[in-house]
Parts: C-alpha cells; sequence; structure tokens
C-alpha cells in the first residue's frame, strides 16, 4: 500500500550561529527533517577555531523513532571537546611542574541508544545504553626531576546500562527508581573513583495542603578503586527534603539534609586495628534552607 505525501507533515529547519571573539571564533549550525509521523532526523555540530590549537569540530546527529503513541526510540551521537587551559600548557615552576606547549585537546564521542515507554496509568520507564571514547586524556605525569606535567595520556573507554521507573501521582506525590551498571577504563585497566553501579529511590508525598512535600533520596553506590588500587566498600548516602509551595503567593520554601548515613567512602577492614580507613570523601551532612520568589 502506497503512502500519499500529505499523511504526514514534513519540516525542514536550518539554523546558523556564528560566535566570534578576541582570540577564537565559532559557529553552530542544525538542520532538522521529519521524515514521516514515526521518524525524525537532527543534524549539527559546531566549527570552533581555538588559539594556538587550530580548527575543532564538533558533530551531533540524532534519530528519534516513535512507532507507537507509547514507545520512544532514540539514537543519539555527539563528540565534545576540551582544550588544554593555559596552567596545563605554560604553568612553569621549578621542581614543582614543568610546562607542556604541545599539548593537545581532549576529544570525547559519545553513542547513546533510549528507549522509553509511556503506560496509560501514569508509570514511565527508560532504558538507556551508552559508550563514551575519550581520546586524549589529560593527566599530570611525574617527572624524573620530581615536577609534574600535563600529558595526553591515552584513552579513556566507559559503557554501560542505565534504567528509571517512575509515576507522578494527581495528589502531586512522584515516585522515581533507578539504577546503572558502568565500566570505565583507561588502556584496559579500571579507572580509580568509578563506580560499577548505582542503585537509588527518590519519592516525595505531600504532608500539608497539597502544597508541602517531603522527599526522601537514599542512594547506594559500589565499592571504587582509589588512587592507592584499594577497593572500597559499598557506600550510602540519604537526603531528606521538605519543600513548601506558595507559602505566600509567589513564595517557595525548602529545608533539605543532604548527604546523611555516608560521608565517605571507606576501605576494606584493617586486621590490625579493626577499623575502616576513610579515602575518596563525599561531602560531608549538610543542612540547607532556602527561598525562592517567583516574579
Amino acid at each position: 500500500m502506497g503512502t500519499h505525501q500529505e499523511d504526514f507533515d514534513t519540516l525542514t529547519g536550518i539554523v546558523l550561529n556564528i560566535r566570534p571573539s578576541y582570540n577564537d571564533a565559532g559557529a553552530f549550525f542544525e538542520l532538522e527533517d521529519k521524515f514521516t509521523r514515526w521518524l525524525s532526523v537532527t543534524a549539527g555540530g559546531r566549527v570552533d577555531q581555538i588559539q594556538r590549537l587550530g580548527l575543532s569540530v564538533s558533530p551531533r546527529l540524532a534519530a528519534i523513532l516513535t512507532p507507537t503513541a507509547a514507545d520512544t526510540f532514540k539514537a543519539l551521537y555527539g563528540r565534545a571537546f576540551r582544550p588544554p587551559n593555559l596552567y596545563e600548557m605554560f604553568y612553569s615552576s621549578p621542581g614543582a611542574n614543568t610546562p607542556n606547549p604541545d599539548l593537545q585537546s581532549e576529544i570525547c564521542d559519545t553513542f547513546e541508544l533510549v528507549w522509553e515507554r509511556q503506560f496509560k496509568d501514569g508509570w514511565r520507564t527508560t532504558l538507556d545504553g551508552y559508550l563514551w571514547d575519550l581520546h586524549h586524556a589529560i593527566d599530570d605525569i611525574a617527572q624524573p626531576d620530581g615536577s609534574l606535567q600535563y600529558q595526553n595520556v591515552g584513552t579513556d573507554v566507559a559503557d554501560g546500562i542505565e534504567a528509571e521507573v517512575d509515576k507522578k501521582w494527581q495528589s502531586g506525590a512522584t515516585l522515581r527508581l533507578y539504577g546503572s551498571m558502568d565500566r570505565a577504563e583507561r588502556d584496559g585497566d579500571g579507572l580509580t573513583h568509578s563506580p560499577q553501579w548505582i542503585v537509588g529511590l527518590s519519592a516525595a508525598v505531600p504532608i500539608i495542603n497539597g502544597r508541602t512535600f517531603i522527599a526522601v533520596e537514599p542512594q547506594i553506590v559500589s565499592g571504587m578503586k582509589s588512587d592507592l588500587g584499594q577497593s572500597t566498600q559499598t557506600t550510602y548516602i540519604t537526603n531528606i527534603v521538605i519543600t513548601s509551595r506558595d507559602v505566600v503567593k509567589g513564595l517557595d520554601l525548602q529545608l533539605g539534609l543532604y548527604n546523611l548515613l555516608g560521608n565517605v567512602a571507606r576501605l576494606p577492614r584493617d586486621n590490625q586495628f579493626d577499623q575502616f580507613e576513610p579515602t575518596l570523601p563525599y561531602p560531608y551532612p549538610q543542612l540547607i534552607a532556602s527561598a525562592t520568589f517567583k516574579f
């Protein structure tokens, strides 16, 4: 059965933005085409001229498929870069830091596949698989004279799967459950400070007049390799936040206890002292109050 052109809308648009500056210049472009009601493609990118480093091109591409009213599939690709700063390239301090004017920009390619599904009863699920590849990673390397020098040390690779389930009720109550399994390595060796999995929950319920909510947000983070090569233990962190909307017209108040129950990730027990040694410190527990007024 043939498809008539009038059965779907086709939209093509081009956006061009040029941003000159004293030392650098850049341009951004984007093209979007809606081929059918269920398929749209967006292509774009940035072109930057960076002083001392030359031209950098950062393409982006996205394909969005909506085969049913409930399902959305996304295929995404993007490239980003970070040029070395003046400190990394030129700072010199005998015995402490050696400059490296030949540093190259870090370049990161990202690939992502996403499936979102909206259920009739209000539940929503998201499944996301990703891969990113960071070329010319910059790190400080010890030199024979004891100083440090920033160098392009290799390629960092990370991949993983993230999943999320959430729902919002008419009362304003919300529930969000999420988790991820991740792997990050440099030239085949696992990166430090990088957890292999994270599981978390965020639940908020109204407690006064449907305008004041209390939210509890516990999170469990797997062990990580420290910069000394040791593996930390699983760490638990919890936030408790009370939010009151429109206390008076336009005024929102919030009071939160953050980073409870796990202010440090800890190493395995020391048999001699039967204690935990702290490493990879998390922010300490904090009490934060805020007021927001909307005009």
